[in-house]
């Protein structure tokens, strides 16, 4: 596994009367994480966790593939080289 992680927060609308098909097709997913539900408005809120920016690229296209889903829209996107971990690490 690369040291550098890909995250990104991404809103995702489900066709009316989808939400629980898109619930469940996003759960899924690997590297997809749901976080946040509202079925009355048929959204979610999920984190993608990949290696690198072409994964989340296919990830994202993905989700945005899927049958229920209306849209995906990221709202969120965070490049982790893990220097906070190593000043961690070395911090006696």
């Amino acid at each position: 596994m690369s040291a550098t992680r890909h995250y990104a927060g991404v809103l995702v609308t489900a066709d009316p009367g989808r939400f629980d098909e898109a619930v469940a097709s996003l759960a899924a997913l690997d590297a997809v994480t749901l976080h946040q539900r509202d079925p009355g408005n048929g959204r979610c809120v999920v984190v993608l966790e990949t290696d690198d920016r072409a994964g989340q690229e296919r990830l994202f296209r993905r989700i945005q593939g899927l049958g229920a889903v209306r849209s995906a829209d990221l709202v969120y996107h965070l490049i982790d080289d893990g220097a906070a971990a190593r000043l961690v690490l070395e911090d006696p």
